[in-house]
């Protein structure tokens, strides 16, 4: 409030006892033409009285008259918003004024009069707002409550603070609500839109009845009616371990050198071909054959590649950790060797990196004469010799081809062929080529490959 202001209810108080002590009958009214209101000379005459009695001078008196506007009389009011505030208090501001007069029940808070007991924004006290994670928040008796859950989530630990903490479409252990854990046999479990699945199954077992409340129940090395994959069945005569296989001894294998309408297939090339661990030196992939193949007298439907030139075929196969070692150029070796665990054909064993295109794996051909045929394109030696290792020097192209109604199995080699050792390498001695079955017992049997090869170099095995 300024200073003319207060100076103005001073005048006019002391005007009002003045004329009251002489009129008890006169009455302040409201500002109005009609009524009779004292002049502004008999305020002035009050106001000068008084100043004289408190020992104000005429010329302190005629200041103060300087100071008031013309106007002054016509701004009388029956009330004042406000008087003035004692020294060193602040003016009243309006938001105050407002907030003096919110009704019972309700609190002021940032210029404005709210229910502290039931406000979201506002939940016992002005600053306390009501959010809770993944929730519709309530404020009730001054305290936040989860008023409701956003669709597809709960609240399963019942603590208020960390709202609805649970994705019940997607919690395996809260699967469509709260406590209801997924849990299948030889298999994880994973939770799809608030319904239990089965995730991946465990080695060696698989789901083949499609049922998941009896999870992953085929034992694939066992069951002679799942042997390997789903779907296989052994033949009369033979027993399933992981493969079906017959009761009597395997003769084993000839290398010999297949017809010459057998030709290279570019396997990357076909439609759907896949493409497995490229770039990768020491890698391993696996997957399901497109028909059963026979490997050593056993009938399979899996396969496993690696980077260093390695099929095998069945489902106990454990290639991972077995890396060539054999100097000159790291291979493993002349077959057959004790120390690889696995039946696995030996392409091209060599430590090598394999090219962008990966490993491609693809079918040709119609149902039943179809090809399955595994390719390694543009493969790189790691170890060459004195020659540096570049991305252009030295590296081979080479293939696997089995076929579906045949037991036999072709290796191919496809030009250019550029090695550590020139246009051509020597199987046994550089490099590894040719098949092994540890399952033999002792001795491991292997059937080697020897010679040298090349660009154009074509082998065939036929079992015994």
């Amino acid at each position: 409030m300024s200073a003319w202001c207060c100076r103005l209810v001073l005048a006019l108080t002391a005007w009002a006892c003045a004329v009251g002590c002489a009129n008890d009958s006169w009455t302040y009214r409201a500002r109005d033409a009609s009524h009779d209101l004292p002049s502004a000379e008999g305020a002035d005459v009050a106001a000068r009285d008084d100043a004289a009695q408190d020992g104000a001078t005429r010329e302190d008196v005629a200041h103060e008259d300087a100071a008031l506007p013309d106007t002054a009389t016509d701004e009388m009011t029956t009330t004042f918003d406000a008087i003035s505030p004692p020294d060193g208090a602040h003016d009243v501001t309006a938001s105050e004024v407002r907030d003096a007069s919110c009704s019972d029940g309700m609190s002021p808070c940032e210029g404005r009069c709210v229910d502290l007991s039931s406000d979201p924004q506002h939940c016992g006290t002005c600053a306390a707002r009501c959010v809770r994670p993944n929730a519709t928040a309530a404020c009730t008796m001054g305290e936040c409550r989860l008023a409701r859950c956003q669709d597809g989530w709960m609240d399963c630990n019942r603590v208020a603070a960390d709202g609805c903490e649970r994705d019940v479409r997607s919690d395996s252990a809260n699967c469509g609500g709260c406590g209801l854990t997924c849990s299948f046999s030889e298999a994880t479990a994973r939770c799809a839109d608030g319904r239990c699945a089965i995730g991946s199954c465990a080695r060696r077992y698989l789901d083949c009845d499609g049922d998941a409340a009896n999870g992953c129940e085929v034992d694939l090395i066992t069951d002679a009616r799942h042997c390997d994959v789903c779907g296989l069945a052994c033949p009369s005569g033979t027993r399933c371990s992981g493969g079906c296989v017959s009761s009597g001894a395997f003769a084993g294998y000839a290398v010999t050198e297949p017809p010459m309408d057998v030709t290279w297939i570019d396997a990357c090339a076909l439609p759907g071909a896949v493409h497995q661990i490229p770039d990768v030196d020491a890698g391993f992939a696996r997957g399901e054959l497109p028909f059963p193949v026979a490997f050593w007298g056993r009938i399979n439907g899996r396969y496993v590649v690696s980077s260093d030139g390695l099929l095998g075929f069945g489902l106990d196969l454990s290639l991972e950790g077995d890396l060539p070692t054999v100097a000159p150029y790291r291979s493993w070796g002349a077959l057959p060797a004790r120390d690889i665990p696995y039946p696995a054909a030996f392409v091209l064993g060599a430590d090598l990196v394999t090219s962008a295109a990966g490993v491609c794996v693809a079918t040709a051909g119609a149902a039943a004469s179809r090809q399955w045929v595994v390719e390694w394109p543009d493969a790189r030696f790691v170890a060459s010799g004195t020659r540096p290792l570049d991305a252009g020097l030295p590296r081979v192209s080479f293939e696997a081809i089995a076929y579906e109604g045949s037991t036999v199995l072709d290796f191919l080699y496809q030009g250019p062929f550029d090695t550590p050792t020139g246009p051509t390498i020597a199987a046994q001695t550089a490099v590894t080529v040719g098949l092994v079955d540890y399952r033999s017992g002792s001795p491991v049997r292997g059937v080697p490959f020897v010679g040298s090869i090349g660009a154009g170099t074509r082998i065939r095995f036929v079992p015994r």
